[in-house]
């Protein structure tokens, strides 16, 4: 089963790290999140130009398209958080 909800309270360390450009990597395991998300960031995602964007599957990657203004990077063949895992180390080239 699988509800969506949503999320707590943003951590403002969390978002302020994000905006200054200190986060990497930005997974996605749904559009839902991709929004909320942007919800957080009062709209402002410019913060995600540098970010990696990784995303579960191609739903999620075209919602990261549309709502980001930008291409994810990495994008799971396998619509799993494995297999997020294993595209994005697979896209790293880190060994397991």
């Amino acid at each position: 089963m699988y509800r969506s909800e949503p999320p707590p309270e943003p951590d403002a360390e969390a978002l302020a790290e994000l905006r200054s450009g200190e986060i990497d990597i930005v997974t996605f395991t749904s559009s839902f999140a991709v929004g909320h998300l942007a919800q957080m960031l009062g709209g402002d995602v410019g913060c995600l130009r540098k970010a990696v964007v990784a995303c579960i599957g191609p739903v999620t990657a075209k919602t990261a398209e549309e709502v980001l203004g930008r291409r994810a990077d990495v994008v799971a063949q396998e619509h799993t958080v494995a297999g997020l895992v294993r595209a994005m180390r697979e896209g790293f080239k880190i060994a397991d």
